[in-house]
């Protein structure tokens, strides 16, 4: 599939202060799938830690 970008980047705050500028849609998309995956397992994680406890 083609790269597409937008005519002018979107800059976006995270909830924890850091900012990320994505320019075009797959780059969000793509941003959105890797930190998706991570908080899952890390929820994941915490969930086991509390049961073992």
């Amino acid at each position: 599939m083609r790269e597409m970008f937008w005519d002018s980047a979107l800059l976006v705050r995270l909830q924890n202060g850091v900012e990320r500028i994505f320019s075009g849609p797959y780059d969000a998309l793509d941003f959105s799938k890797t930190n998706g995956r991570y908080a899952k397992s890390r929820q994941s994680g915490q969930r086991q830690t509390a049961v073992k406890r």
